[in-house]
């Protein structure tokens, strides 16, 4: 009789199959959590810029005006936001923390900025989220 130390194949083969299906359960577990972290994220920027956007108004008297950046944070950083936030949902080309402005209502994202602030609806909205139903989409718009 052989006193071989190791493994055999039969083993090996019986670790890796286990390791597999425990790589089947966790990976899809893991990915779920990942797109439910970004959902909430954007969920909690929306509130807090809404708010934002909101105290802005007010103090412009009753319009968000961005004379010297049309479409840019620029009159909100420093006072009422420390940096342009970045929307987790984002799918589109570029920097996630681009705003555009419009005057169209009705209108909740676009496929060229990652926020879009509607001044006539004065709503903030995040491009590739769905606010009614509050779920990352694949298309910029609601």
């Amino acid at each position: 009789m052989r006193n071989c130390k190791g493994f055999t194949l039969v083993e090996l083969l019986i670790v890796v199959v286990v390791l597999a299906v425990l790589a089947a359960v966790v990976v899809p577990q893991f990915s779920d959590a990942s797109t439910q972290a970004r959902t909430a994220n954007v969920k909690s920027q929306l509130i807090t810029l809404q708010g934002v956007f909101d105290r802005a108004v007010l103090e412009m008297g009753g319009r968000y005006v961005s004379h010297s950046h049309p479409g840019h944070w620029h009159p909100l950083i420093g006072r009422h936001i420390k940096a342009p936030p970045v929307n987790a949902a984002w799918q589109g080309a570029g920097a996630g923390n681009t705003l555009e402005m419009t005057g169209t209502a009705g209108v909740r994202g676009t496929a060229s900025a990652a926020w879009l602030w509607n001044h006539v609806d004065m709503q903030i909205c995040a491009s590739y989220f769905h606010e009614a139903n509050g779920q990352i989409t694949s298309v910029a718009t609601d």
